[in-house]
């Protein structure tokens, strides 16, 4: 896992194994661990269907995509208004 936010950090996206995903997705009980919203394992990366979720950046866990999405919006918003 921390090779995953090792690549994150130099900008290149990890592609994980079904086995892998069954990993993160089970580690953290089928729910969020910041909002306890229900995730569906068969939702990852589905932004149009319900319990959606993505393996966050910074934690290599897996989030909602409520959760773990803004805080990449975030970033990019106080990239451009510093540029």
């Amino acid at each position: 896992m921390q090779a995953t936010i090792e690549l994150w950090k130099r900008g290149e996206r990890m592609k994980y194994s079904e086995e892998e995903l069954d990993q993160l997705f089970w580690k953290c009980d089928g729910r969020c661990p910041h909002c306890g919203k229900t995730i569906v394992r068969a939702s990852y990366r589905r932004p149009t269907e319900a319990g959606a979720w993505d393996v966050e950046r910074e934690t290599g866990r897996a989030a909602c995509l409520e959760c773990s999405q803004p805080k990449a919006a975030t970033g990019r918003v106080l990239l451009s208004k510093r540029i």
